[in-house]
């Protein structure tokens, strides 16, 4: 079962398993009104940049095994956008990202319902709200790295990353897109936390970029307001992505 714990304004359904059996998915998002800038299409968008991050892995879906390629359908009337997720391999948690980003999104175009099913569904599970806490992608069980989380408390943190070898140039832009991906998404309510405002959710990053000195990657962020443990989680698997298609880490340190 996965849940927020937010009460949605909408109703958002899914396939059970949908995702993680790579299974391809159609995601149909109704407004009550016109989205003549295409909020819906740009959210979304944001979901698949997530996913191939890696952030959205977890569970039994290793992160460098994430993909969702999207292709936009034709809609059934000017209130509905539909697409095609084909290949989608995710945890099936990441329904719940997805969910956080459209209810954010709700505050600037109202949306009526979200549907993410497999073809010939006749029993879609109704995502559960109100729950004691939301149900996010956690950090993959088997980590190709040594992980040492000191657990800081006051919304900074600290990354200290050791490599194998030095940081080529190409890695080091690959990891900052990635991690581009990921302060927008906290922003745009991805990790946000019940009863909390996803409009608040916050996060400042130190300089723009990651530094890097002989086998040693350093990133720090300010001000998270968000799901710390599901932000976190997040960036941890978005790293093991970079570990498996870039370039290896030996250890992850957050401080």
């Amino acid at each position: 079962m996965i849940a927020t714990g937010f009460s949605l304004p909408f109703q958002f359904r899914y396939s059970a398993l949908g995702a993680m059996a790579g299974q391809p998915l159609a995601i149909r998002v109704r407004v009550a009104q016109p989205d003549p800038d295409g909020l819906v299409a740009l959210t979304l968008r944001l979901f698949g940049q997530m996913a191939l991050s890696g952030a959205l892995g977890g569970g039994s879906v290793a992160p460098w095994d994430c993909t969702l390629a999207l292709s936009v359908l034709p809609g059934r009337d000017p209130g509905e956008s539909v697409f095609r997720a084909q290949p989608c391999r995710l945890a099936d948690e990441a329904w719940v990202v997805l969910c956080h980003l459209l209810l954010r999104l709700h505050q600037r175009l109202p949306i009526r319902s979200v549907d993410v099913l497999a073809p010939g569904d006749a029993s879609p599970r109704v995502l559960v709200t109100d729950a004691a806490e939301s149900t996010f992608p956690g950090v993959y069980g088997r980590l190709p790295f040594a992980l040492e989380d000191r657990k800081p408390e006051g919304g900074g943190y600290s990354f200290y990353l050791r490599l194998e070898s030095p940081l080529a140039p190409d890695s080091e832009l690959r990891l900052n897109q990635a991690l581009e991906v990921w302060v927008r998404a906290v922003l745009l309510g991805a990790y946000a936390m019940a009863p909390g405002d996803p409009a608040r959710c916050y996060v400042e990053p130190d300089g723009k970029g990651v530094v890097s000195y002989g086998h040693v990657i350093e990133w720090a962020v300010f001000k998270l307001q968000a799901d710390p443990v599901a932000a976190l989680a997040g960036l941890v698997n978005l790293l093991a992505c970079f570990h498996a298609r870039c370039q290896p880490l030996s250890m992850v340190e957050i401080g």
